[in-house]
């Protein structure tokens, strides 16, 4: 558990992801689900823009999440991809 702790901070510090705390979202309500989780919608709080959430189940390894948040941190710019603002944690 500890060295899946150290991957996703080591992702979040390489990568100059931002990180937020859960208590920063509001409005949070359940849109869909899959296989891997389930996507949220909810509201930042800091500038009010509606963002979707993307939760994971406790069986999707660590080093998928961390690999989707890289890419999708590489492909941000692009506009067909929904820009990634950050990753949270909901212990």
């Amino acid at each position: 558990m500890n060295s899946s702790k150290n991957l996703f901070q080591q992702c979040l510090n390489e990568d100059r992801i931002g990180f937020y705390k859960y208590s920063d979202f509001k409005d949070i309500k359940l849109i869909g689900e899959g296989g891997y989780g389930k996507v949220y919608r909810a509201t930042l709080k800091i500038n009010e823009i509606t963002v979707a959430l993307k939760s994971f189940k406790n069986n999707v390894a660590i080093k998928e999440v961390v690999n989707e948040l890289k890419l999708h941190n590489r492909v941000d710019m692009h506009s067909n991809i929904i820009r990634l603002h950050g990753a949270t944690k909901n212990e």
